[in-house]
């Protein structure tokens, strides 16, 4: 039988729940919202009104990482989970993926040769 800390969900890396790296994040809220890259999603009425008032319901439905949440809540401008409303039909970044969403000096330069 696998031991109980096997069997616990993954809550991803402890950075992204850190104090310090949180308020960088929101040093740079700007950029996350506006970058070419931060992709739209639009959230079909039937989940949005399911989960009026619960932003981690909707995240939860679509399967975002636990360790995301806060930064899709707050690239969403909210500062509570309660306060998505079922008017709210597109969030960002709802499918962010580090690989794409950073992009490395080194892999540019392989990209152009």
């Amino acid at each position: 039988m696998p031991s109980i800390n096997k069997q616990m969900p993954d809550d991803g890396p402890v950075v992204m729940y850190d104090e310090y790296f949180r308020n960088v994040l929101e040093d740079h809220m700007t950029y996350l919202r506006d970058h070419p890259q931060t992709e739209k999603v639009d959230i079909k009425n039937q989940v949005a009104n399911k989960h009026h008032g619960d932003l981690i319901g909707i995240m939860q439905w679509y399967d975002l990482p636990p360790h995301l949440h806060w930064i899709v809540m707050r690239v969403n401008g909210f500062t509570t989970p309660s306060q998505y409303r079922s008017t709210t039909t597109t969030l960002s970044p709802f499918r962010w993926n580090h690989r794409t969403s950073y992009h490395s000096p080194q892999s540019e330069s392989q990209d152009s040769q």
